[in-house]
């Protein structure tokens, strides 16, 4: 396994559609497909398929890609010989978001396909074409803040804006990369936990507020590969 890298960014971070996305079609179609029935079968009806933002190039923080379903980056994983026809990189965001107490982190539900049960930085999701706008730019603040609320119960006017891009993480065993925006809540640790209890259909199994004292030694829980990337972004910038 390779570790995930962390890249600060500097000045501006741009997404935009500008590549051609594959076109599968015969026989790969048909193995997609039984991949995907078969991910169905083992993780039940929560996996759903849609569409995303995959990276065909990234330069800094320029990053163009094209629209991919979900359910080719489901056969990718399941069929690494896929990549080189499908090559899915999904771009998703990530949240480094405090609030009165420390820093929001969920544990992952048992059924994702990625880190089951560990804790990451909440919210955090993968682009769909929501946050893209009509000039093909992705809107990575909007995707966020849709996260936000899906995710956590926390409505935009309690976030102070504009949330800034942070750093960029590339997992290169999972193949995604993560454009992560920092900022504050106007809640505390006890409002964070009673909207995420309002929720109906939850994301994760459970959340929590971490003390920042504890995000860089000492962290309480098992965080993902990913939001340890993060983790020494954030200690090494202080």
């Amino acid at each position: 396994m390779t570790d995930p890298t962390a890249e600060r960014i500097a000045g501006t971070c741009r997404a935009v559609l500008g590549s051609r996305a594959p076109q599968p079609e015969g026989r790969l179609l048909a193995e997609v497909e039984r991949l995907w029935q078969a991910a169905r079968s083992r993780k039940g009806p929560a996996l759903f398929n849609g569409n995303l933002f995959s990276v065909a190039e990234r330069t800094g923080g320029s990053i163009s890609g094209f629209i991919a379903e979900y359910r080719w980056f489901i056969a990718q994983r399941m069929n690494p010989g896929l990549t080189r026809q499908l090559d899915i990189r999904p771009l998703s965001v990530t949240g480094y978001l405090q609030c009165d107490d420390g820093v929001i982190v969920g544990r992952r539900s048992d059924w994702v396909e990625q880190n089951p049960g560990e804790w990451e930085f909440v919210p955090s999701g993968t682009v769909d074409p929501s946050s893209i706008d009509p000039d093909g730019h992705v809107d990575f603040q909007r995707a966020l803040l849709t996260e936000l609320g899906e995710e956590i119960g926390i409505a935009e006017d309690q976030v102070a804006l504009p949330l800034e891009p942070f750093v960029i993480v590339e997992d290169h065993d999972a193949m995604v990369t993560d454009v992560v925006l920092r900022g504050h809540l106007r809640a505390s640790a006890a409002s964070v936990m009673s909207a995420f209890d309002a929720l109906r259909n939850r994301e994760y199994t459970e959340i929590m507020v971490l003390p920042l004292t504890s995000v860089g030694c000492g962290c309480p829980v098992a965080l993902t590969p990913v939001s340890r990337a993060i983790v020494k972004a954030a200690v090494n910038e202080t």
